[in-house]
């Protein structure tokens, strides 16, 4: 595929119109028929579809098909709905949604076409539509997991220690496997349950720290096994979940339920690990936050009074329903951090710190009593998050840190915000952000390096993924453009073929272009590679310092 070569500044709108006016729509003649194509489907996969018999008009409304687990009726999501993407195309689909179990089947029983809804049998009330017996579909694992075993030094524990684990998990070089969310439960009471994060400590050994998970402390002595765990793709994505066997009676997809005990906190002598709780109380002094009210993405300035400087420092936030985990940034200079866009509003009182001096010596705190590694502190530190968004709002956000929980807050948003999206580390922006922003007063900001791209979601057409990746050098370097000028840049864009919608690109300046320019006004020129010519896009167009 050919790049779009231009010179100098870029000020590209691409216009697509739609024009219609319905008047009258005809009523449906023919049953319509919507069959699945396959009966498996991997987490974030696509569900591709055949249909025949549906008409121009419903093709051009939102078509929603409705699902169901015939695994499990009663599970979480109950029946839900996907939207039928690229309905004009031979290959329309479902794409997969978060609500969808690995192991479950799911039966495809209705669906909106216009103004009507179809079932996929006749039950008196809704016309209904042909599946030609495929109309089910299994969630099966794009990953093994080969093993998981409790450490027998972890055995037994109390609500205070941590849990060792043993995972070896196989197909899985696009997924983290760093921090995987894990789900315990009691074995004889289903219902008590903790969730959190079990972090790699080497290789497949994983440590769970049962002293901060959500639900500590509803825990009580018994038996537990790992009955869920959730493991992220490295691009942000919906989690592939894997469930215990033995689930509530339901024959369920993996899990060797290796099980531990949780026993009586068992008070210990004066022992050398007090000893070292007493050095790690004294550690710490104070921890100061500047402020008392925030909002969500805002950067919160900190300060630490303690004994050596730090290299690292892990805030965890809590109230009633929801916990904030940040990192402090910039330690050795003015330390903030900033709190995560997937916050709720609501007061978030500081409950446990993690800390580590400039010689690697961890130290941990809490908000409650003294138990085995982590020493009781007296937090008296608050702060408020507004997660509302005013009209004219910025939020600056990675583009490889977006995810599907940050997505699907973003579309939630109402107001008129602009997204100023940071590629520099990923230049492909996935068309989940452009689903997010379609049809609303939100604009996209994408940057990276020197070139900004705009796009406004009132204009975007196309729901598609595209790379905002671009090179500029001096024509020089180029063969063919060489011969015809002597002096100006290139600029190198990616083939994205029809773009999401309309955009306005620039071109910040640097110092090779004021080197060139010296700040007068230039031509811009776009470079036809199949005829060999220049063609206009503006003369004489000014060059700004900034």
């Amino acid at each position: 595929m050919k790049k779009k070569k231009v010179l100098v500044l870029l000020l590209i709108m691409l216009f697509t119109f739609i024009i219609g006016n319905i008047s009258s729509v005809k009523a449906e003649t023919v049953t319509p028929t919507i069959s699945l194509r396959s009966d498996t489907v991997e987490p974030g996969g696509k569900i591709y579809v055949d249909m025949q018999g549906v008409d121009d008009y419903a093709k051009s409304k939102k078509i929603y098909g409705f699902f169901s687990s015939t695994t499990d009726p009663n599970e979480q999501g109950g029946m839900f709905s996907l939207e039928l993407e690229d309905v004009y195309s031979d290959n329309p689909y479902f794409e997969t949604s978060s609500y969808m179990t690995i192991g479950h089947t799911y039966i495809f029983h209705s669906i909106s076409l216009g103004d009507a809804t179809y079932t996929s049998w006749n039950n008196g009330v809704n016309p209904a539509f042909n599946t030609n017996g495929k109309n089910v579909v299994k969630v099966v694992a794009p990953l093994s997991i080969d093993r998981f075993q409790v450490e027998s030094s972890s055995k037994e524990v109390t609500k205070k220690d941590t849990v060792k684990f043993i995972v070896d998990i196989s197909n899985a070089d696009e997924y983290d496997l760093n921090d995987i969310g894990v789900m315990i439960r009691n074995i004889d009471e289903p219902t008590i349950s903790a969730y959190g994060y079990m972090n790699r400590t080497k290789g497949n050994e994983y440590i769970f720290d049962l002293s901060i998970a959500l639900g500590n402390n509803d825990l009580t002595t018994g038996e537990y096994i790992i009955s869920s765990i959730n493991i992220f793709p490295k691009k942000g994505g919906t989690a592939i979940q894997f469930l215990a066997d033995d689930y509530y009676g339901q024959e369920r997809n993996i899990l060797i339920p290796d099980s531990f005990k949780i026993i009586e906190f068992k008070k210990e002598n004066t022992t050398d690990k007090q000893k070292e709780n007493k050095k790690t109380e004294e550690f710490l002094n104070k921890v100061t936050i500047k402020k008392t009210n925030a909002k969500i993405n805002e950067k919160v300035e900190i300060s630490f009074d303690t004994k050596k400087k730090l290299s690292s420092a892990i805030l965890t936030f809590i109230n009633d329903t929801d916990r904030m985990k940040v990192e402090v940034k910039d330690l050795s200079k003015k330390p903030y951090f900033i709190i995560p866009f997937t916050t709720n509003s609501g007061t978030y009182s500081l409950d446990n710190v993690t800390l580590k001096d400039v010689d690697g010596k961890e130290y941990k705190y809490r908000k409650g009593e003294n138990y085995s590694n982590i020493v009781h502190f007296e937090f008296n530190n608050t702060i408020t998050i507004d997660d509302t968004f005013k009209d004219g709002s910025s939020i600056s956000i990675e583009n490889d840190k977006l995810t599907t929980e940050i997505l699907e807050k973003i579309k939630k948003i109402n107001s008129k915000i602009t997204l100023e999206i940071n590629a520099n580390d990923n230049p492909i922006i996935g068309k989940e952000l452009f689903d997010c922003v379609k049809d609303s007063g939100k604009t996209i900001v994408i940057r990276y390096n020197d070139v900004e791209w705009t796009f406004k979601g009132s204009n975007i057409q196309t729901i598609k993924s595209m790379d905002v990746s671009a090179n500029y050098y001096k024509v020089s370097k180029e063969n063919k453009i060489k011969n015809k000028v002597k002096t100006g840049f290139v600029l190198d864009f990616n083939n994205n073929g029809k773009l999401p919608g309309k955009t306005t690109i620039k071109v910040y300046n640097n110092d090779e272009f004021n080197d060139l320019f010296n700040n007068k006004n230039i031509n811009i020129y776009y470079y036809n590679e199949d005829k060999n010519i220049f063609e206009i896009i503006d003369l004489n167009t000014e060059f700004n310092e900034k």
